[in-house]
């Protein structure tokens, strides 16, 4: 195989890629958004962009206390959040989204556990002007953690009576 087959496959092969990247980023956004390389996704958004001027912070309310079923908090309205046992690989264990009162309050799939870590993320993928906007909004306990996510606010699941230091 000569070198410009090769060099034509190679580029071939990343435009692929990028399509893919491109397509899968699209794949259940809300909004249409802009890329890192420009590029827009064709999807409409289910819900109005957040209120990125409000000064709400994103707050899990704690403590959070083993075998609870709900999660609640506060935040910009508007914001679909995942909760996230963290311990466990970024497990989503609830969705949904800040009410108009800047609360929320999280049906959990699973009851929480004591000693792990959970955290509030964003449910969808955003524009990135959109979403530093929103990271400036993070909680006291706010924490990116490589190849598991961004999360807003994080608490450590407590036994009834016993508090659990935050690391």
């Amino acid at each position: 195989m000569n070198r410009n087959s090769k060099q034509s496959r190679l580029i071939s092969s990343i435009t692929t890629l990028i399509i893919g990247v491109v397509l899968l980023a699209g794949c259940g956004q809300p909004a249409p958004s802009s890329s890192p390389l420009g590029l827009q996704s064709p999807l409409q958004s289910p819900m109005d962009t957040p209120n990125v001027n409000s000064r709400v912070r994103f707050k899990l309310d704690i403590p959070l206390i083993e075998g609870m079923t709900r999660v609640t908090g506060q935040g910009p309205k508007g914001v679909l959040l995942h909760v996230v046992d963290i311990t466990a690989g970024g497990e989503i264990i609830g969705r949904g989204t800040i009410g108009d009162d800047n609360r929320f309050e999280i049906k959990l799939t699973v009851p929480l556990k004591a000693g792990r870590k959970i955290g509030i993320e964003l449910g969808t993928a955003r524009e990135s002007g959109t979403w530093l906007a929103l990271w400036e909004l993070r909680g006291e306990n706010a924490e990116a953690i490589p190849q598991i996510g961004y999360f807003f606010d994080t608490a450590i699941v407590e036994t009834t009576g016993v508090q659990i230091p935050h690391p």
